[in-house]
């Protein structure tokens, strides 16, 4: 998708549930971005919800999950089918995600099923990537947040994204 702003044209990855989601070519259409940094470049992803976007930032917080593999299943399963075969390690089900094989099926499971228990992509989803972003803006690498956070939620669900970056910065 090509998002004009400003007379610049900007190239968005899209997962095909926005896709099917956006009206016809020139019209107006609010998109949620994020813009993921490696090495040697720069993408820009794009989403049609807010629920998209924190799926897609739950999914690449997992390791050897990229953003390219967030949007497979993305395109291939809502957050509430891809939940549930989590919580009910429903391996066959994940590995029918383009690009999912058993061992990442199961590690998905093994890293979200206790995070996915009975919690909404909004609410969870959205704590865990806001913490996760302000603990890479202070300087800590992200894996080793992506740790530090996944120690705060096996503790305790439902805390404020203040009391859940300060016990991650105990944990740092």
């Amino acid at each position: 998708m090509v998002v004009e702003v400003g007379g610049i044209g900007f190239f968005l990855h899209i997962p095909l549930s926005t896709y099917n989601s956006l009206p016809e070519e020139g019209e107006e259409v609010k998109v949620y971005t994020e813009l993921v940094v490696r090495e040697d470049r720069l993408s820009l992803y794009g989403f049609f919800t807010l629920e998209e976007k924190d799926f897609f930032l739950l999914l690449t917080s997992l390791p050897k999950v990229g953003p390219q593999l967030a949007l497979k299943v993305l395109s291939e399963t809502d957050f509430a089918g891809f939940s549930q075969a989590v919580r009910e390690e429903n391996i066959s089900f994940l590995t029918q995600i383009s690009g999912v094989g058993e061992k990442t099926a199961q590690r998905m499971i093994l890293e979200l099923k206790e995070k996915l228990g009975g919690v909404e992509i909004g609410k969870e989803g959205k704590v865990f990537t806001d913490a996760l972003s302000a603990l890479t803006s202070l300087g800590y690498p992200a894996k080793e947040a992506r740790k530090a956070l996944s120690k705060v939620f096996q503790e305790k669900k439902d805390l404020p994204l203040e009391e859940v970056v300060k016990r991650a910065l105990g944990y740092l």
